[in-house]
């Protein structure tokens, strides 16, 4: 791990800046939620995403939703098909109203395999997402 640049501009463009052995976490907003940004974020831009990770030489981490107790995100099985991911249940506790405070199944998509590290405790649990690449098996 070394120093860290922040930097605001085009998603794109910050995809195409990254190099070999760079680490590139997107958390951009959860598509198909009615959560993103006054409806800012589309399936383009999710293509677009996918197209320039797709093509960087850097491991990238991307957050989104896997499902709810209503539907799934269908995008996992069609615009990130090709990637593995891990799942963990959170629960917003954050809501208008408390029958919408529901627990949502979120999702990691990496170009790497990670796993889950097991619990220290019964309260914690932490994934391992940024191991060294070649306990992985890293398919680039």
């Amino acid at each position: 791990m070394g120093d860290y640049e922040f930097i605001r501009q085009d998603f794109l463009e910050t995809v195409q800046m990254a190099k070999s052995g760079d680490m590139l976490y997107c958390d951009p907003p959860y598509i198909g939620r009615h959560t993103d940004y006054y409806n800012g974020w589309n399936e383009d831009n999710e293509r677009n995403l996918n197209s320039a990770l797709a093509s960087t030489r850097s491991r990238f981490i991307l957050s989104t939703w896997h499902s709810n107790d209503f539907r799934k995100n269908e995008n996992l099985s069609t615009i990130w098909a090709r990637y593995p991911y891990l799942t963990r249940e959170h629960f917003y506790h954050l809501g208008a109203k408390e029958k919408n405070r529901n627990p949502m199944l979120e999702a990691l998509v990496t170009n790497y395999v990670a796993t889950y590290k097991k619990p220290v405790t019964i309260e914690a649990e932490q994934m391992k997402l940024m191991e060294k690449r070649a306990s992985f098996g890293l398919r680039l």
